[in-house]
């Protein structure tokens, strides 16, 4: 959670599994790998979401 709070996308990837795949409802995409849930998350993080101080 801590991770996610601090929009640390590095340490978001060391939590997840070589397999991960996330999907993101209502879009259509597949995102698989922790690079690719990687791009996803600073993407997020820099362009829609803003952490708290």
């Amino acid at each position: 959670m801590k991770a996610f709070e601090k929009a640390d996308v590095e340490g978001l990837k060391r939590l997840l599994t070589e397999d991960v795949l996330m999907e993101m409802p209502p879009m259509v995409n597949w995102f698989v790998g922790g690079d690719n849930y990687g791009t996803l998350m600073d993407w997020v993080f820099r362009r829609r979401w803003r952490p708290t101080p």
